[in-house]
Order: structure tokens, then sequence, then C-alpha cells
């Protein structure tokens, strides 16, 4: 536990040191975050969330995180306006769309969270987050009993992305739920035999073929701030393995090793005063920014490409009425 606490502050440092070189770096503020939200320093982390969106309004990865914090400590409501703002700044940004659709499914909303999670496809459909889409959409269908759909939803997944530890055990695991054993047992072995193919029915092809970015992952597993990746096997083995261990709820994952409040009085370093005399901004006045309108980003023949993949993904999307 000391070792941890050494690392908890030596990081902490680190994220300081960062905002203070670059003050209006979003990737700084962000990952600062997404890091106290992991060692349950939970005001703290909204604070960073909302400083970096002060800095900078037309990024909308320091909302889909804030709006993913805000899901399990605040309410559902709260998130989805953050959500939303969100998907105005950047309605091409899948992970905003996939969380979304993640949150909505919790909240009993199944036919919106179909809807967010085929937004997400239609934008790419052949990404790691269109994987992930994948495997959260047939999670969602194996709870409502789409067994089928489900199923293909799995596959599909794995054919984008054959590594993942979470999408080849949840699909055993729903093998096993309905006695097929011999299948299920199939399928870890799969996984473990480290196939890459894994359709070898072609009656299975459906042609889908990177809480968040890239570098935001990458930067996560330098710290330890994933228990379970997304592509990795737990150190125990864990049949078991369903949407809990899932990106979209990795911003809320908390390790509890170390007091947040501790390490913060700790560092030495005073936040308020910082972004007052640097930043100009008031720490008292942090959600004016997020009541204000968004600005959406430019993106070139936005309104082009998007009809174009809605027409590819719409004919290749699972029917959910099995």
């Amino acid at each position: 536990m000391e070792m941890q606490q050494e690392n908890n502050f030596a990081a902490r440092k680190l994220f300081e040191r960062a905002v203070q070189a670059s003050p209006k770096n979003r990737f700084a503020w962000h990952v600062w975050g997404v890091f106290e939200a992991n060692i349950d320093n939970i005001d703290k982390a909204r604070k960073l969330l909302k400083i970096g969106h002060a800095l900078n309004p037309r990024d909308p990865v320091l909302l889909q995180s804030l709006g993913l914090l805000e899901y399990k400590y605040s309410t559902s409501n709260v998130a989805r306006s953050l959500f939303r703002k969100a998907s105005l700044i950047d309605s091409r940004h899948q992970p905003v769309w996939i969380a979304w659709g993640w949150m909505e499914w919790k909240e009993g909303n199944i036919s919106t969270a179909r809807e967010y999670y085929q937004r997400a496809l239609a934008i790419n459909s052949t990404s790691e987050s269109a994987a992930r889409c994948l495997h959260a959409w047939g999670v969602l269908e194996q709870r409502v009993g789409n067994l089928s759909a489900a199923r293909r939803l799995f596959r599909s997944s794995l054919n984008i992305n054959s590594q993942s530890y979470v999408t080849w055990m949840t699909w055993a695991q729903l093998e096993d739920d309905q006695g097929n054993s011999v299948r299920a047992e199939e399928i870890r072995n799969l996984y473990f035999q480290q196939r890459t193919e894994v359709v070898d029915d072609s009656s299975w092809v459906m042609g889908f073929l990177d809480i968040i970015d890239p570098a935001l992952d990458s930067i996560k597993r330098l710290f330890n701030l994933e228990q379970n990746s997304y592509n990795k096997e737990p150190s125990r083995y864990n049949s078991g393995v369903n949407e809990n261990a899932t990106d979209e709820e990795s911003i809320s994952r908390s390790s509890g090793s170390y007091a947040g409040n501790d390490l913060e009085s700790a560092s030495g370093f005073d936040l308020d005063k910082f972004i007052r005399e640097v930043l100009s901004l008031d720490p008292e006045k942090l959600d004016v920014f997020l009541e204000a309108p968004p600005s959406p980003r430019r993106i070139e023949s936005t309104r082009r490409v998007f009809r174009s993949g809605n027409k590819k993904v719409a004919t290749l999307l699972p029917q959910t009425n099995i």
C-alpha cells in the first residue's frame, strides 16, 4: 500500500507540472481528472474536468468523461445534458455516443441505447471504438433476451479485435447460461489459442471490420488505472466477465488505495490560486462554462460522410426483434 501511495503522489506531481508547463492543454487536465476519479477523489476530478472544459470548450472528450463521472456520482439527467452538449460540439465523436448509449441502457431506455449505438457505428464501423460498441450492444441484446443478435454482435466485435478477453468471455458466459457448455468451452479455447480468425461460417459475416482517446488509454495503463483492461486477461480467471468490465465504465473505477484529500494536501499545489492567477478563472464559477451554448467544431464534408455511413451501417445491423 505504501508503494501505491508513493506512486499516486508522484503521478499527481507530474500532472501538476504538466498543467503549469502547458496551462491550456486539454489532455493534461483530462488525464489528471481521470486519475483523481480512480483514487476516489471525486470532487477534485470533477473540478479538473470542468477546468479543462472551460479552457477547451470545443473538445467533446472532457464532457464525455465528466458525463460518465456525473452518472455514477450524481444523476442521469446531469450526465445526459453533458453527453448532449458533447454530441452537439462534435457529432462524429464515436465514444460520446457509445458512453451515452451505455448510460441509457443502464437507465432502461433500450430503444434509445440502440439508436446511439447505431449512430456510433455509422461514424466508423471498423475502429477499436466500434469493437467496444458492438460488445456493449451485444450485452444489451443478451440481457433483453435477443440471444441470436447478441451472438452476432459479439462475433462482429471480435472481427475487429480478436484479442478482447472481455468479449470472448462474455460470449462464453452467454453459452454457459443457455446450457451450451461444450460451445462455451470451445469459445474459451479459441481465445486461449489466440485465434485471429473468429468467423468460420460465412453466414455470420456482417461487414463490421481509434469513458475515450487511444492516447488516454496508454496513460491510464501507465498509471495502472484500469484493473481489467478491454484486451487483458485478469490475473485470476473469471468466466463470468460481463458489461461491468467495459471501457465505458472505466472512468468510474476506483482503486480505493489512497485518500485523495491527504494526497492533495501533501503535494502543496494550490489549484484554485493557480487557475485564478494564471488562467483568470474563478473556481466557484466553473459551471458557467457548462451552461454556455456549445460551439460546434467545423468538420469538412460532415453531412455527406455521415449520410453515407448511415446507409451502409443500416443494411448491416442485426435485427433486434428476434
